[in-house]
């Protein structure tokens, strides 16, 4: 049974016009205005009037020629006019397609190359990046400004009327319709690729994002993830949307992240591990208090589990972080509260066991298959492996998506169907195990496998083992290609800069914990970094694969030994 707001609703469009009417005067966002954090700051719009622009926003866009299956991108920044374009789009049926500009200025161009978008739709910053790097030249024909775009149907409108050339077009076509949204994956382990969603599958999201937020639903939360703004309008949720670049979130004030917490008393928070870490260790050396905060959401990637304690100490009594898993394709999947981690499952993350990302939430599965490269064309042909054996993480439930866009062979290598049953699988991309108590354990991506003649070694229950030295940051396992053999290289990202002596000396720690422990024996060459290469979304993945470059160039092809960059 889906949340309240959300049972007869066809589209998210559908549920934000039903909370308008029945609530129209909650708030449904308040967005800090940049660079005043002190006194009069916020632009607040309530559900009535979010609905009232996004309608508003719909006729406008149709009137220069939006219409249903178009793709239309919109680089906007987080706040009332992204919201409003948003539920324009699906509205109209025009799917909007979400492109992080973190993830940099070429890969950009690839995306729009990829979704082939009828329209676009940009901040005048946007708007002049498309204009001198040629994006989407070959597809786009309509192009909108949104500073000049009216809130109540009339002023001027900057309308791009140079003419493209007009291209046969899929978003044109009726079999392209039922597509709801596109989004890229942040492309940490590769080139983001194109995710097709449909409505079912954002109801879906929305349904369990609601009961992530758990009775906190209509209550002020600090959204510092721009998509959020997608689901939280829907869930009855007021967004405060901080002043912060929202691309950058490992370079947040922390000051003015607290400074909307304690403005509106936000009772919960969506913060990427990265953010986790900074708040909180400015709350610890600052020994500030966040009374109001009772849940955070973390997600992105794994979470320290030092963080997640600074940080629990810093909110409110009795409150929680929880550390929802999942991936573009699937989110999300399953769920842990920092109790449990700091309880129970840290312990065994020190000593190889993984990380544990908690329990399927209500209607997902999570199964086990063998580790392989190839296609699966039907579920039949594969045989899910038992509890506490490592192998490939796949899931199923309502928010899987079924395709991606324009990259069949992704789709065929990634989906799974079941004849039988009608149920699609994703492929996570990642490794790991089920508990006895049904948890999933991740062990890393399958792709970042170091696989030596000795054994194979999966990052996370490696990288566990010496996470936990005092004087480590965190750590990153890569394979490195010596004399025709892979050999396992351990990447170290030092707490504070050391001099040479004492790197020696932890290094020669280093080895003794891994020597403990058989799946890293063999660990015995180390490299450090000052800071890790991490994924623009959340600053927090570590791009292993431009860590095992940098490793082989360090190291050399012939003689290992222990340097710094």
């Amino acid at each position: 049974m889906r949340m309240p707001g959300l049972e007869t609703a066809e589209t998210i469009a559908d549920a934000l016009a039903a909370r308008a009417r029945s609530h129209p005067g909650r708030l449904a966002l308040a967005v800090a205005r940049k660079g005043r954090w002190r006194g009069g700051r916020y632009d607040e719009v309530s559900l009535a009037e979010l609905e009232h622009d996004a309608d508003t926003f719909a006729a406008v866009f149709a009137n220069h020629g939006i219409r249903r299956g178009m793709r239309t991108v919109l680089m906007i920044t987080p706040g009332r006019e992204f919201c409003a374009a948003i539920f324009a789009l699906l509205k109209l049926g025009a799917p909007p397609v979400f492109i992080d500009p973190g993830i940099g200025l070429g890969n950009v161009g690839s995306c729009i190359r990829n979704a082939m978008p009828t329209a676009f739709i940009g901040i005048r910053k946007a708007q002049m990046a498309r204009r001198v790097f040629g994006w989407g030249r070959d597809s786009i024909r309509i192009s909108l400004t949104v500073e000049s775009l009216p809130r109540d149907g009339s002023g001027p409108m900057a309308v791009d009327r140079r003419e493209f050339p007009r291209v046969s077009h899929p978003g044109d076509t009726p079999e392209d319709q039922g597509i709801a949204a596109i989004a890229f994956t942040s492309g940490s382990t590769g080139p983001p690729k194109a995710v097709v969603f449909d409505h079912q599958n954002l109801l879906a999201q929305a349904d369990l994002l609601g009961e992530l937020s758990g009775t906190y639903a209509g209550e002020p939360h600090l959204a510092t993830f721009p998509l959020f703004l997608l689901f939280a309008p829907v869930l009855g949720i007021a967004a405060i949307v901080p002043d912060m670049d929202t691309s950058k979130p490992a370079a947040a004030d922390p000051l003015r992240l607290i400074a909307a917490i304690d403005d509106y008393r936000c009772r919960s928070a969506f913060a990427s591990p990265a953010l986790v870490c900074r708040l909180g260790a400015y709350c610890r050396e600052t020994n500030r208090k966040l009374p109001s905060m009772e849940r955070v959401l973390s997600a992105g990637a794994p979470s320290d589990p030092n963080a997640l304690a600074t940080l629990a100490a810093a909110i409110a009594p009795g409150g929680e972080i929880f550390t929802p898993y999942g991936a573009t394709e699937a989110l999300p999947v399953s769920n842990l509260s920092s109790r449990e981690i700091l309880t129970e499952t840290s312990h065994k993350t020190r000593r190889g066991a993984g990380v544990c990302v908690g329990r399927p939430l209500r209607g997902m599965t999570a199964s086990i298959i063998p580790i392989g490269d190839s296609s699966i064309h039907d579920w039949s042909e594969v045989s899910p492996l038992p509890r506490h054996e490592i192998g490939e993480i796949t899931v199923s439930g309502g928010v899987v998506s079924r395709q991606y866009f324009n990259n069949p062979e992704a789709t065929r290598h990634s989906k799974i169907t079941c004849r039988v049953t009608g149920l699609l699988y994703h492929r996570m991309g990642d490794v790991g195990y089920l508990d006895d108590l049904g948890r999933l354990w991740m062990c890393g991506r399958k792709s970042h496998r170091v696989v030596t003649p000795k054994r194979v070694h999966f990052t996370v229950p490696a990288e566990g083992v010496f996470n936990f030295h005092k004087e480590v940051a965190r750590t990153a396992l890569v394979g490195v290609t010596c004399r025709e053999s892979t050999v396992p290289v351990l990447c170290v990202e030092l707490a504070a800069r050391k001099s040479a002596k004492a790197r020696k000396r932890i290094a020669g720690e280093l080895r003794a914990l891994g020597a403990n422990f058989e799946h890293t024996r063999d660990i015995r060459y180390f490299l450090y970094h000052r800071s890790f290469p991490v994924d623009a979304r959340h600053n927090s993945k570590i791009r292993r694969e431009d860590l095992a470059v940098w490793a082989k160039r360090r190291i050399g092809t012939h003689n290992l030994e222990v340097k710094e960059e």
